[in-house]
């Protein structure tokens, strides 16, 4: 929250009191704020919940929001009695820039690297590149997947579990046995 008056005592700490002069206002720390946190939010999105995110259009947003707060600061600075609360929010819900609706999936495109077995030089799958389109601004996000990680992702009852060597960890449905093994 950003308020046009003189801090008092309990509003001169920023994190206890969120309280910043906006008539020192300077759109290069916001700005810069504002980068740390779409990173934060994005490597979130990307990274830990493996859903895509725009920045583009986050960086758009935030820079749209500046000029709007810096409009308002004007307008407020040039009124001749302006009211000593004044209160611009500057908040911008990351979080949109991260919902499917956004993006149109586009298909997938299987990475296949060179592999070193016994001298002899192998092309392999190691996974598949998931290809999205922001629907909003037509930029392109790839998100890698390893193979470790789309069998985990495809098995969602833990049928592949690697700690219990193969064993099926479904109790509805246990694995056949062989009759003709005693």
């Amino acid at each position: 929250m950003d308020i046009m008056r003189n801090r008092n005592e309990t509003e001169k700490d920023l994190k206890v009191s969120g309280f910043r002069d906006i008539r020192y206002w300077r759109s290069d720390d916001i700005l810069q704020r504002s980068l740390a946190k779409i990173t934060e939010v994005s490597h979130d999105y990307l990274y830990v919940k493996r859903l895509p995110f725009c920045h583009k259009c986050a960086h758009t947003a935030v820079l749209s929001k500046m000029d709007d707060v810096e409009k308002q600061i004007k307008k407020i600075s040039q009124q001749r009695h302006p009211s000593h609360d004044t209160k611009i929010n500057f908040d911008v819900d990351y979080g949109e820039f991260g919902k499917r609706e956004r993006f149109e999936y586009v298909g997938e495109k299987i990475i296949k690297e060179n592999k070193l077995v016994d001298g002899l030089k192998l092309e392999a799958e190691t996974g598949k590149y998931k290809n999205y389109v922001c629907k909003i601004c037509g930029a392109a996000i790839h998100l890698q997947f390893g193979n470790k990680e789309l069998r985990k992702n495809d098995d969602p009852k833990g049928l592949f579990n690697t700690k219990d060597h193969g064993k099926s960890q479904n109790k509805e449905n246990p694995p056949l046995e062989d009759p003709n093994r005693k």
